[in-house]
């Protein structure tokens, strides 16, 4: 009969450190492949909000420069009726009739 020699268990062996090793890795993987999807994510944000700042800011000043065109009508029309160059109807009020 032959002995068998069987080894004492002195931790994992070489294919349990590998095994091991490559869970670690494929963790550190997972985790940095999650750190870069929350960094786009918070990127896109950034972007998005951006975007709607400045759309916000572009249709006050459209607002903005309506308001001022509609003033601009309102006070030139208001001038023209009661400036002093005037002038009546033609036919009603005119001294010189065809």
């Amino acid at each position: 009969m032959t002995s068998r020699f069987v080894a004492p268990c002195n931790g994992p062996s070489w294919r349990g450190k590998r095994a091991l090793r490559e869970t670690e890795a494929e963790q550190a993987q997972i985790s940095a492949r999650e750190t870069i999807e929350k960094a786009r994510i918070a990127n896109e944000q950034t972007i998005a909000e951006a975007r709607i700042a400045s759309e916000r800011e572009t249709r006050q000043k459209e607002i903005e420069r309506t308001q001022a065109v509609e003033s601009k009508e309102i006070q030139a029309r208001e001038e023209i009726e009661k400036g002093p160059h005037r002038q009546p109807a033609l036919g009603r009020h005119c001294a010189h009739r065809v």
